[in-house]
């Protein structure tokens, strides 16, 4: 049975720009026609770090460049953000940023990928905030057994999130599972970590941000 959705379908309004960096033919960007190419680059990397639903990825890019040691991968379903992304890769030039534009569903929990991250990061992924969509979020609880599957020995996965009934539903799960978590306000091991949109929104709005890292 195929998983249930984590996020809404929405028209992307893409420019002129944005089109022919999708569509071009580059050694960064990937999708379902290239997905087979997309998994042997994770098999064959070493020290990798996955951004999973990167939206603007305005963090992942910082972070990209201010690691260049790290094999950084993202995975985001909305044109958009995968876009203008792809431009600032471009731009920049650099060589240890790979994209997937596409469902992580699809791509990890639907299927098994032979490879592991040090470290998975979920920042401010959507709360579905409304009971009756809770069982939409990504980190579900048979969700987070699937992602934890993927994690080196030495592995983590970092979680953020302004939502606390989120966060105390993840905590829920942890305990649940009895998977050891820690609550932390910053995260040393990886510079470049900036502020996303939905941060910078919560923190105007006055909500809590939670942070988690656990194995």
């Amino acid at each position: 049975m195929r998983s249930i959705r984590s996020f809404a379908k929405a028209r992307s309004r893409l420019s002129v720009n944005h089109k022919k960096i999708i569509n071009q033919e580059n050694d960064f960007l990937f999708s379902a026609n290239s997905k087979s190419a997309f998994e042997k680059i994770l098999q064959s990397s070493e020290n990798k770090v996955l951004e999973i639903g990167f939206g603007e990825g305005d963090s992942l890019f910082e972070m990209a460049i201010d690691n260049p040691e790290i094999n950084f991968f993202g995975i985001e379903v909305y044109e958009t953000g995968v876009a203008r992304t792809c431009l600032k890769i471009e731009k920049s030039g650099i060589k240890n940023l790979k994209l997937y534009l596409g469902d992580a569903v699809d791509l990890m929990l639907d299927k098994d990928i032979e490879t592991k991250f040090d470290l998975l990061l979920f920042l401010f992924p959507d709360p579905w905030h409304k009971r009756k969509h809770n069982k939409r979020r990504l980190l579900s609880p048979d969700n987070l057994k699937k992602f934890r599957s993927y994690l080196s020995k030495k592995g983590l996965i970092f979680f953020r999130t302004d939502w606390q009934e989120y966060a105390d539903s993840l905590k829920k799960i942890c305990n649940d599972q009895e998977v050891e978590f820690q609550e932390i306000e910053k995260f040393p091991l990886l510079k470049g970590l900036t502020h996303t949109k939905y941060q910078r929104k919560g923190i105007k709005a006055g909500r809590t941000i939670s942070t988690f890292l656990f194995k």
